[in-house]
């Protein structure tokens, strides 16, 4: 097994708390293990108290009685521990990771097509945006429990309006993940995220199928913790997807304008 910045992926079977307060559906992204040297420097900021209950387990950091155990259950992290371990160097500035329902974990791998659907998908938004709103590509957000990086979140106002914190749901029109390797994920683990932070509206560009997955409504379904969008609209590649801000459309899009060319 590898440490550090290696990228291992979990089984399912091996997460905490009922399946459904946090539906992976089977596609785990993998999560980021720690060496021993920046687990002391946790316990030396005080993020992991020294003499507690946990340990450094196999690059993860566990309760102490899950040794011997067939499964275990890496900690998970909140977001102002998340923060801080960027801030003592434990998590790089540079590292692709991301903070997902207390989880921290490794971005799946871009290809040139997901690069070319996202270089085309944020020239698209740009050029139909309303002034007051604007496409920021691969940058967090922050929600109660997660610190994600969209492939866009379309947020309202300027550049120096986040220059404190980072975008939250009240200030995002819509969040776009452009996926092809990643489809799984996206459709699992992100829109779970997106949804129980209410963010209203959450596309996916789905490059293999060549069509827009438009997720919407985020609402409480019986017998599911949290919310889960309860609408989901699919528009194929002779379609206009609609962009809506704040119940209102203010534009439409070709689909085929945001593909990569077949």
């Amino acid at each position: 097994m590898s440490i550090g910045t290696v990228p291992i992926a979990l089984s399912p079977s091996a997460l905490p708390g009922p399946r459904s307060a946090f539906s992976w559906e089977g596609h785990v992204p993998p999560l980021r293990r720690f060496t021993e040297d920046e687990y002391q420097r946790m316990i030396r900021d005080g993020i992991v108290k020294d003499g507690s209950s946990e340990e450094l387990l196999d690059g993860w950091v566990v309760q102490k009685n899950q040794r011997g155990a067939e499964k275990f259950t890496p900690r998970r992290w909140t977001v102002a521990e998340y923060h801080r371990l960027i801030k003592i160097g434990v998590l790089l500035e540079s590292e692709r990771v991301e903070l997902l329902e207390g989880w921290i974990v490794h971005h799946v791998l871009r290809n040139t097509p997901h690069d070319t659907a996202l270089g085309k998908t944020e020239e698209a938004l740009r050029n139909v945006l309303p002034k007051a709103w604007r496409p920021r590509t691969q940058m967090a957000i922050t929600t109660s429990a997660s610190e994600p990086e969209p492939d866009i979140a379309v947020v309202n106002g300027g550049l120096d309006d986040y220059l404190e914190s980072h975008p939250m749901a009240k200030g995002i029109g819509f969040v776009v993940e452009v996926s092809d390797s990643s489809l799984g994920v996206d459709r699992g683990t992100k829109a779970v995220v997106y949804a129980r932070a209410a963010i209203e509206i959450y596309w996916i560009v789905n490059i293999p199928v060549r069509q827009i997955e438009v997720y919407s409504k985020p609402s409480q379904l019986d017998g599911v913790e949290g919310l889960r969008y309860s609408a989901k609209q699919i528009y194929r590649e002779a379609d206009f997807v609609p962009v809506v801000l704040l119940g209102q459309e203010v534009s439409s899009i070709p689909v085929a304008n945001l593909l990569p060319r077949s």
